[in-house]
């Protein structure tokens, strides 16, 4: 609690960028950990779905869908980490566990990681296209459509059509099949077959998860007003900080998100992986501001 007539300490945007530096490294160790938590919990949860849901109550089923589910959300965050070659240390680990990772979030390696380095790089820019957004355009923009292309945009923005049906064909048809690379596509078979053989569980878990994912994407960029600026006068760490979320998640979900809902931080340096964000969010000296939203 700061006394009567004693002022907090005004921090310099340097030293805010050295307090982040400081967390901007990968920990090969932890990342191990990451990763064998999050197989902890999916393999099981994945097996008693395709062998044994036929033969248990529905409530258990939904219980096992919401827990692979949830681990396979986890596996995304940290395929995303991989993918801004900060989940380890080495690139080449990196490759190796996003190219492994693939095998269960259903996407490309090579194809996302372009994609979503574009959008780290362009956001907030409104010279830019930005395909990593959820939000497309402008109120201004959306005016001036054609009436054609505004009931488009409605039919896609419903909630239920944009959360669910445009993950499923994201995941489910245009990054394997499109895009996909030889692991995307090997995990679009085995997908394919474990849903249509052996239990149609595994795809509600898979729909399960791909609109919880959206969701969150959503919600870490969804602001209002959000930060927007001509090329010339963009700024990354404004939109980092202006243009990006902190969420307030409650356990156990914090295990799903493996924190990257301190997502301004994430957008303001890529290098800090997600199983430091929180520490780097919570340490930071009084008075040094890391969030505006």
């Amino acid at each position: 609690m700061v006394k009567s007539g004693v002022s907090s300490p005004v921090y310099s945007e340097e030293a805010r960028k050295a307090h982040i530096a400081r967390f901007a490294s990968s920990d090969d160790a932890q990342a191990m950990r990451e990763l064998i938590q999050t197989g902890v919990v999916y393999i099981p949860a994945m097996l008693f779905i395709l062998f044994f849901s036929a033969s248990m109550p529905l409530w258990i089923n939904v219980l096992a869908m919401t827990v692979a589910g949830g681990a396979s959300v986890r596996a995304f965050v940290l395929f995303h980490d991989a993918c801004h070659m900060s989940l380890f240390r080495s690139p080449s680990a990196n490759r190796r566990a996003a190219n492994i990772l693939s095998l269960v979030v259903l996407t490309p390696f090579e194809r996302w990681r372009d994609r979503h380095n574009h959008h780290h790089n362009v956001f907030g820019d409104l010279g830019e296209p930005d395909l990593g957004q959820t939000i497309q355009f402008t109120r201004k923009e959306f005016n001036d459509f054609p009436l054609y292309k505004k009931i488009g945009w409605r039919i896609i923005r419903d909630p239920f059509v944009f959360f669910f049906g445009v993950p499923m064909m994201l995941w489910g048809l245009e990054y394997p099949l499109r895009y996909g690379d030889r692991y995307t596509f090997l995990a679009w078979v085995i997908h394919a077959t474990l849903v249509t053989q052996c239990s149609s569980y595994f795809g509600y878990m898979l729909i399960f998860a791909g609109a919880f994912g959206t969701i969150l994407f959503h919600l870490q960029h969804a602001v209002n007003s959000a930060y927007r600026a001509d090329s010339a006068t963009h700024s990354s760490a404004r939109a980092a900080f202006e243009g990006s979320t902190c969420l307030a998640v409650a356990w156990p979900i914090t295990w799903v998100t493996c924190n990257i809902e301190y997502h301004h931080i994430h957008h303001y340096s890529t290098r800090v992986p997600s199983y430091k964000l929180a520490e780097c969010h919570h340490s930071a000296p009084k008075g040094l501001s890391l969030i505006h939203i």
